[in-house]
Parts: structure tokens; sequence; C-alpha cells
């Protein structure tokens, strides 16, 4: 258990620098190269403005495309490390997805999913402000990806099974409301479709059984609103 916390700690270092990186990158793209390149034309006689701009234009360019190599690898790696609690709770929870047992609440490994978005949000809004919004879409872009590449994998679900998954998902998609964008949507939709069928198998009433499980998120949302609060909040 040491052993894994000191792991885990040196991980959260790692992810921290990567993220220090990105930050000093949009620093020299926006403030330090235009002024740099502002005193080099003040400098450079004229005549010489047509052979060395291409080259600045290179430079320009080169940063932003290391920017883009910086953010995606965060953002893989993020993403790797929050699927773990996905295949904990979908495919290594021991559970028979097959048979019947009654939902009741959320469960725990969804929370401690969106406990440690709360810590990759905040890293972002400590470190990189500026690139906040379009993280957190693609994380949660590729989050319920993986959601639906975990469930698609699953060989059989009891409509309670597909039930439990599908109050999971739901509590997933309100929490992280804010981020949504057409592409997730799409990918929630048509997920929360795949599991509806599963659900109707065995259940003529499902808009009643859609309606317990509602209820189940509601209380969800009631009980853990202070936890994902900063998720609503505005960013200043």
């Amino acid at each position: 258990e040491g052993f894994e916390r000191a792991m885990s700690s040196s991980k959260d270092e790692e992810t921290k620098s990567v993220l220090v990186v990105l930050a000093n990158l949009m620093h020299i793209q926006k403030r330090v190269l235009p002024q740099l390149w502002g005193q080099c034309w003040l400098l450079v006689p004229r005549r010489y403005v047509p052979k060395i701009e291409p080259e600045t234009l290179r430079v320009n360019g080169l940063y932003r495309t290391l920017s883009r190599m910086v953010m995606d690898e965060y953002i893989r790696s993020t993403t790797l490390h929050l699927s773990t609690f996905i295949t904990k709770g979908l495919t290594t929870s021991g559970r028979d997805w097959s048979k019947h047992k009654t939902v009741r609440k959320v469960r725990e490994y969804m929370l401690e999913l969106l406990l440690e978005v709360v810590l990759v949000y905040d890293d972002l809004i400590a470190i990189v402000k500026p690139f906040v919004h379009k993280v957190m879409k693609t994380l949660v872009v590729m989050l319920i990806d993986s959601f639906s590449s975990l469930v698609r994998a699953v060989d059989e679900f009891s409509p309670s099974g597909a039930l439990q998954v599908y109050v999971e998902v739901e509590f997933l998609r309100n929490v992280m409301k804010r981020f949504l964008t057409p592409s997730s949507q799409d990918t929630f939709r048509n997920l929360k479709n795949r599991l509806e069928r599963c659900i109707q198998q065995a259940e003529p009433n499902i808009d009643g059984t859609l309606a317990a499980a509602s209820n189940v998120v509601s209380k969800a949302l009631r009980t853990t609103s202070v936890m994902y609060a900063c998720f609503d909040s505005p960013i200043v």
C-alpha cells in the first residue's frame, strides 16, 4: 500500500510537470516570441526581412506543434489513468452482469472517478487556465468512449445490470454537463440507447423503470453536490 501511494504521488508530480511545460510553451507563444520578433524587426535592416520572416513563421509553427504534442500526451495519460476507475466498475468488480441485482445507488467507483476528475480540474485551473475547457471537453469525450467500449465488451446484461450502468452513465453525464460537446452527447445517447434495449427485454414498463432510475440519479446528485460543485463554478 505504501509503495502504491509513492507511485501515485510520483505520477501526480509527473503529470503536473507536463502541465507546467504546457504553460511555459503557451507563455512563449503568446508573450516571448511576439516581443522577440518585434525587437528583431527594429534591429534588422528592412532588406533582410523577407529572408528572415519565413524562419520566424517556422519557429512559431514549431512551438504550436510542440504545444499540441504536450497537450495530447497529457490528455492521453490522464484518460488512461481515469479509465482504470471505469474498468474497476465494469470489468474487475466481480459482478456478474447477467444476474439480477436491485439498483439502489451510484456505486463507489463512479464517485471516486469524479473526485479524481476534480483533482485534474484543479490542476488545470492552477497551471493552464486558458486550456481548461478544451482539455475537459476532450477528457469527457474520451471517458465516455472508454465507458462505451467496456460496456460493449460485456457478454450479457440482465435488465437490472443494464439499469445499474444506465444510472451511472446518466450520473456522469449530469455532473460533467458543462463540458459536453456534440460528439460526447452523441456517444452518451448511443450508449444509453444500447442499455435501454437491454432493460426493455424484461421490463415492459420501461418508462416507469427509467423514472425510478432517474430518482436514484437525482438522489446521488443531491448528496454529492458539494463534492463536484467546482464544475458549476465560473472560472475566474
